[in-house]
Order: structure tokens, then C-alpha cells, then sequence
């Protein structure tokens, strides 16, 4: 909250949330955003995913929602409003995404995101250039073949990461349904200081 005086009079006016920037620049809406891993297809893509035990199938199935979700609010630009669909073009997605992933960090390692666009855009950088993409022939973004790998590789585990820890991409929140639901098969129990943790003597068992 920010306090203008104006004539004696003190106005609170709240700021947040007040700046208009190109929609170009934006991403997804609040409710839609998720970095993690990609999920397309359960039962495809997770190995055993019927083997798995309950609180791990929610974890797959929360990212699975969040991007068929994703996927279902470009399919909705591309239906109501094609003037707009450059922000889901492919180009423009490389092009902004270093950008995007900074705006969003939630955790220490995401910077690996920032990398990654970065990695991607050094990548694409001549051909977007020659289609007039980018205004700018020179390629600004200098890596070594040894950064590139370790790169590479520190998003590889990252993401490894991410899909095998229950709910570490979203900080530990759960959506409501699911923390109900976990509730009642005591996969969530509360600690000494009555916050909630997961049993993982139950999830072992």
C-alpha cells in the first residue's frame, strides 16, 4: 500500500497489479501458471503409474491437470480472439520465455529456467533473425559447450527432482480437493506444531 497526502488528506492506493504491459509480454493467467514438468499423458508418460501409491498418483495428476489446463486456455485464444494467438506462437514462447521464467521465480534452482530459455533462444537465434523475428543479426548470448552441458544437465535433475517429490513444484501447496481428500486417508497429519505434513510412514507402508 502506498499513502499519497494530498491537501492534508491521506489517500491509500494500492498499486499492485496497476501496471498494463503488451500482451506479448504476459503468460498465462495466475490460476494457470506452472513451471514443472509436462505431463500429456498419465499413463503413457509415468512408468507404473497404476502401481503407484495414492498421494503419488495426485502429485502426476495435479501436473497433468495444470497442463492440459494450459493447453486448453490457448486452444481458447485460438477460438476467440486470433489476433492475440502470437502468444502462444512457438517463437514468440523462446523469445520471451528467459524473461517469464525471471518474472516467476518461486525457488533458488528456477533460475535453471532462465538458463534454459537463454539456451533455447541462443539456439534459434540465426534462424529467427532471418525471418525477422529479431532485430539484432549478431547472437548477444555467449555459452561454452561445457556451460551448455551443465546446464543441461542441472534442469535434467531439477526436473527429476520435481516429479519424484510430492508437490515440491508448487511449494507444497495443494488444491483444495486434493488437500481434503488427503486429509481423510491420513496422508496429511498434523505435526507438534499443528501444521500439516505428510505421513510418509503411511506412504512407505
Amino acid at each position: 500500500m502506498n499513502i499519497i497526502i494530498n491537501d492534508g488528506k491521506a489517500n491509500l492506493i494500492d498499486f499492485e497489479g496497476t501496471c498494463i504491459k503488451p500482451f506479448l509480454f504476459t503468460t498465462y493467467p495466475q490460476f494457470l501458471q506452472y513451471t514443472g514438468p509436462k505431463i500429456f499423458e498419465l499413463k503413457k508418460e509415468i512408468e507404473n503409474y497404476d502401481e503407484l501409491d495414492e498421494i503419488e498418483q495426485q502429485q502426476y495428476e495435479f501436473m497433468f491437470n495444470r497442463t492440459r489446463n494450459q493447453l486448453y486456455w490457448e486452444f481458447s485464444i485460438n477460438e476467440r480472439r486470433k489476433e492475440l494467438l502470437g502468444i502462444i506462437s512457438p517463437a514468440i514462447k523462446v523469445i520471451k520465455n528467459s524473461y517469464i521464467s525471471a518474472l516467476d521465480l518461486k525457488s533458488p534452482k528456477d533460475y535453471l529456467y532462465v538458463e534454459n530459455g537463454l539456451i533455447e533462444l541462443k539456439e534459434m537465434w540465426e534462424h529467427y533473425n532471418e525471418h525477422g523475428l529479431i532485430d539484432h543479426k549478431e547472437n548477444p548470448i555467449k555459452l561454452s559447450d561445457d556451460e551448455l552441458r551443465f546446464f543441461q544437465v542441472a534442469l535434467q535433475d531439477y526436473q527429476s527432482e520435481l516429479s519424484s517429490l510430492p508437490f515440491i513444484a508448487t511449494k507444497g501447496w495443494i488444491p483444495q480437493d486434493m488437500f481434503t481428500n488427503l486429509i481423510n486417508q491420513k496422508m496429511l497429519v498434523k505435526d507438534e506444531n499443528d501444521n500439516y505434513k505428510i505421513d510418509e510412514e503411511k506412504i512407505l507402508a
